[in-house]
């Protein structure tokens, strides 16, 4: 994450770089937490997020979900 806040990122999108169920992402101990969101999807999500991508021109949104009830 210090990586892509330091490139200038205003959030994340983190892919698993094996086919396995998802695990939980998080930080080390003792290390500040990042200052922009992120998400960690699976192997095959991230592969397919990648190839949809045209660097320089793709952009995400990050928005809210509002629930129906």
């Amino acid at each position: 994450m210090r990586h892509a806040e330091a490139a200038g990122a205003v959030a994340a999108i983190v892919y698993d770089d094996a086919y396995e169920p998802l695990i939980i992402m998080s930080k080390p101990v003792g290390h500040e937490s990042p200052s922009i969101p992120a998400v960690f999807v699976s192997q095959k999500s991230g592969i397919i997020m990648k190839k949809l991508m045209t660097p320089g021109v793709t952009v995400a949104r990050i928005m809210p979900v509002k629930l129906s009830l």
